[in-house]
């Protein structure tokens, strides 16, 4: 991000520019800005225009650019015009005062047409200012890093992990894993099975007491056992494997009614226990708000706030040091004695406007610059300034760097309304992934402090308005594309949400604590979207255990009883035809049953 990079560093090389033209009036005005100027920069200085009053002690230049000493193809410092107001007493006493004056069109780290080096020659070869970053891309030094524990366990990895409810049973079938069925089938083929051996028996018998009948339907005198003994000794044997068969079904029927009140108890029991876990074996998905900030919004919050940041250290650190900056050409000190110490050169205010960037929005600003001198410690009024942005968006950068009496206490405030914002893709498609147009606001409310060690305090609040959000994904382990279509109906009603994000420790190592509504926001959406599942897979699990309840079980109880029943009513009605044959073949006019054994 392009800042306002040592601002007060720099514009006190405006003021030099002005000791320069001064000194060299307007025939040499150049040569002497050439001359003092590049002393101090060690670069390049150029000026288009130059004049200057000598009774009101004015200097207007424009078109000044101040090449930078450590990149060759690059502009320290460029503006189009300045227009500033000298103290005369103050010349007499070999201090540069510049009551007032205005600065327009302020450049930083502009590219230059052509190579701004010269050759020091005279100038002390011993001097090399202190390096800058270069590298726009690089971060800024004290900006909070990622916790590096986070590196180990990602948090997409710890919000997969926190998955309780396998929400994909939602999208598919669900597996009869109800007690009921299950024991239904088992009892059906045990029933299916305990039924065979009576009703075979059952048949047999009715073949038998068939052929019997077959037997005695034939003439009285067939049935003498001298003639046809054969006959007889079947039907005998037909009515004793009757007998045999109708006493053992008749010993399972009441068995049968027996187990069928116990295979009923048993299911009735299943059954109920089937019903008690359509409520109970549904888990709650509960999901972590914070855990949610740091996915969805971590990474935009550490750049806003880096922004912050990065504009107060920027500002703090602009603030000259007598033993670096501006070293003279000349060796040797100047001594004082008994002379109050006071700064060589001042600006007493300064209107300024240019361009900067905040919060990834560019705009161009003017505002006001005071109390600015080479050696602040010696000033009677800390430094203060207010850069305030032209139209939208509506953004106001103030602050106060007091160093004066031996104070180092600094206090930025941003103030941001309404600043438009780039579309951002908030989460990741390791877990959930919501993207938000370009459509939002942003909203900045920021005062940060820092004191004489550096430690760092305040607080920056940023507030997202007309959000737009949509859920392009969640991961496969949460449902993939069908929960996040679910999850999109809620999510696409946000409209707002805020970071709120406590700064403390040092700029050279802050640290931060964030909070933010979004979290809460989006889990109640996922806790719905799992909620909704559960009650799918609820409903659905429901509607087969009804399926199986009315279906199934009471088939099963049906053939149950009516194969009871049949069972019972084909032994006593073959019961009774066998008492029936045997009373018949018993009382014929042919010899008794005992006979033919007697007659052989």
């Amino acid at each position: 991000m392009e800042r306002l990079n040592q601002l007060v560093t720099r514009l006190l090389i405006v003021a030099l520019i002005v000791v320069a033209a001064w000194i060299g009036r307007a025939h040499l005005g150049k040569q002497a800005l050439v001359y003092h100027l590049q002393s101090y920069v060690g670069a390049q200085v150029d000026a288009k225009h130059l004049s200057l009053n000598n009774n009101e002690a004015t200097v207007f230049l424009s078109q000044v650019e101040v090449a930078n000493p450590l990149v060759e193809m690059e502009n320290l410092l460029q503006f189009e015009a300045a227009s500033l107001k000298l103290d005369f007493d103050s010349l007499k006493d070999r201090r540069v005062v510049i009551k007032e004056g205005r600065l327009s069109q302020i450049k930083f780290s502009a590219p230059r047409t052509k190579s701004g080096q010269i050759k020091r020659g005279i100038f002390d070869a011993a001097y090399r200012p202190e390096k800058e970053n270069t590298t726009r891309s690089a971060p800024v030094a004290g900006v909070p890093q990622v916790d590096e524990s986070l590196r180990n366990y990602p948090l997409a990895q710890r919000w997969r992990d926190s998955l309780i409810v396998d929400v994909n049973q939602s999208s598919g079938p669900v597996a009869d894993s109800f007690e009921t069925g299950s024991l239904v089938n088992q009892k059906s083929q045990q029933w299916a099975a305990r039924f065979k051996e009576p009703f075979e028996r059952i048949s047999r018998v009715e073949a038998d007491l068939s052929m019997v009948e077959e037997v005695l339907s034939g003439r009285v005198d067939r049935l003498n056992p001298l003639r046809g003994e054969d006959k007889l000794k079947d039907a005998f044997a037909a009515l004793d494997s009757s007998l045999e068969s109708l006493s053992h079904v008749g010993t399972l029927i009441p068995r049968f009614e027996t187990q069928s009140q116990k295979d009923i108890y048993e299911l009735s029991q299943v059954q109920m226990r089937d019903q008690q876990s359509l409520t109970t074996s549904l888990s709650v998905q509960k999901f972590d708000s914070n855990l949610l900030n740091q996915m969805l919004v971590g990474e935009l919050e550490r750049k806003l706030v880096a922004d912050g940041l990065g504009w107060f250290q920027q500002f703090r650190n602009s603030i000259p040091n007598p033993a670096t900056d501006f070293r003279p050409m000349k060796r040797g000190r100047d001594l004082y004695f008994g002379v109050e110490q006071k700064p060589k050169v001042e600006i007493e205010k300064l209107q300024i406007d240019g361009a900067a960037e905040f919060a990834n929005a560019h705009f161009n600003f003017a505002g006001t610059l005071e109390n600015v001198s080479d050696a602040p410690h010696l000033g009677e009024h800390p430094v203060k300034f207010q850069l305030r942005a032209q139209g939208d968006p509506q953004v106001i950068v103030s602050g106060v760097l007091d160093r004066t009496k031996g104070n180092m206490i600094d206090e930025i405030q941003f103030t941001g309304i309404g600043i438009p914002q780039p579309a951002y893709l908030l989460g990741e498609d390791e877990s959930i992934l919501i993207s938000m147009t370009d459509q939002s606001r942003l909203h900045v409310e920021a005062t940060l402090h820092a004191g004489a060690k550096g430690e760092l305090g305040g607080t920056m609040k940023f507030r997202f308005d007309d959000v737009v959000l949509h859920a392009d994904d969640v991961h496969q382990s949460a449902g993939g594309l069908e929960t996040a279509a679910r999850l999109n109906e809620s999510v696409s009603g946000i409209n707002s949400f805020q970071i709120t994000t406590t700064v403390g420790g040092t700029l050279a190592n802050p640290t931060t604590r964030m909070a933010s509504d979004l979290g809460p926001q989006v889990a109640r959406a996922l806790e719905s979207v799992f909620n909704d599942s559960q009650q799918l897979v609820r409903r659905k699990k429901e509607t087969l255990l009804n399926r199986t309840l009315n279906g199934e079980l009471a088939q099963l109880k049906e053939n149950v009883s009516q194969g009871i029943a049949k069972l019972n009513e084909s032994w006593r009605a073959n019961y009774s035809r066998y008492n029936q044959l045997n009373k018949q073949i018993s009382t014929a006019r042919a010899p008794s049953k005992e006979r033919p054994g007697k007659l052989r």
